[in-house]
């Protein structure tokens, strides 16, 4: 099954670790700098940025309408919610449901290899590192200079491109190393991917009852006592958890 490498360039006044991917992906914020792609053994990469217009490239479109080809990403988690929120909502480009990604992450977790893309290539010794320097221009961008303006001129941009090709090259060394996963795992990895994207409403009717707590005691039953039925506060538990029981004494 023929593999087509792909990576973002972004820059976005959110914070994309404190956010995760599809917070992050979701900012009014958050734009596209580049997007680059290339198949696996292939070193020819094709590049795309917001300056050359909302259709899509024919060699990406092929590579999509082919269901053999499956998206290759590094993280796809990232990958995936940036082409959703940003390529389809945006620029209109086709959705790629969970089954068209591949995610060389999960292979790196599976091998007990580094999970990071650079620490994944020195790891294994692979000719093609990241690019460093990449990140640090990545994160310039997502600053306002000292006139108050982003730094997007023809040249910054071209440089942010250059570094896309770069974890291209990248992350194409570290899949045809590793390879994909097996069948068994690539079934589990869907899973997990479904699931991330569906949310889990336990938690969800945890977050609102803490919120209620919180905001709305009011809602909350009192005891006689005065305090709410039902409900005691963290701290209380602790201190009741460490004390002793007390003795009882019989009547005389």
């Amino acid at each position: 099954m023929p593999g087509l490498i792909l990576d973002f360039e972004t820059a976005s006044d959110c914070d994309l670790k404190a956010a995760g991917s599809w917070r992050y992906a979701e900012d009014l914020t958050t734009e596209v700098l580049s997007l680059s792609w290339g198949y696996e053994h292939q070193r020819t990469v094709g590049s795309w940025t917001p300056a050359d217009g909302k259709e899509m490239p024919r060699a990406l479109q092929e590579a999509i309408d082919n269901p053999k080809v499956l998206l290759v990403a590094h993280k796809a988690d990232f990958e995936k919610a940036i082409w959703r929120r940003q390529m389809v909502d945006r620029y209109g480009w086709p959705d790629v449901p969970n089954s068209g990604w591949h995610d060389t992450l999960a292979v790196c977790a599976m091998r007990c290899i580094p999970l990071a893309l650079d620490g994944a290539c020195r790891a294994l010794n692979l000719p093609f590192q990241k690019y460093k320097e990449g990140s640090k221009l990545t994160i310039g961008m997502s600053k306002v200079n000292k006139a108050g303006y982003y730094e997007r001129d023809p040249e910054t941009i071209q440089r942010s491109v250059i570094y896309n090709i770069a974890d291209i090259d990248a992350q194409r060394g570290l899949h045809e190393r590793i390879g994909w996963l097996p069948e068994g795992e690539r079934r589990i990895w869907l899973m997990n991917q479904r699931i991330n994207e569906r949310g889990n409403w336990t938690c969800r009717l945890s977050e609102v009852c803490s919120a209620l707590w919180t905001k709305r005691p009011s809602l909350w039953p009192r005891s006689s006592g005065g305090s709410r039925a039902g409900w005691s506060s963290p701290r209380s538990r602790s201190s009741r958890r460490g004390r002793r029981p007390r003795a009882r004494t019989s009547p005389t």
